[in-house]
């Protein structure tokens, strides 16, 4: 199941939920529910059978995304 955006080139940049929790400073948990649509925003994935992985590019734009979103809002 795909969710989001994702470039041509998925494998090449692809992470793991822990490694984007990481990253942004969260838990796998709160990727994961953001990446399933639980929680909004909407975190760009790709479900491979249990796995979930992230493109680089796309957690990127996601973040680019939340700033702007949280700049308009204060």
């Amino acid at each position: 199941r795909l969710q989001g955006d994702w470039s041509s080139d998925v494998c090449s940049s692809d992470l793991t939920a822990q490694e984007v929790a990481d990253w942004l400073g969260v838990s796998a948990r709160w990727v994961l529910s953001h990446a399933s649509g639980v929680n909004r925003p909407v975190l760009p994935s790709l479900k491979l059978g249990k796995a979930v992985r992230f493109d680089r590019t796309a957690v990127e734009e996601f973040i680019r995304q939340c700033v702007r979103m949280r700049c308009r809002t204060v």
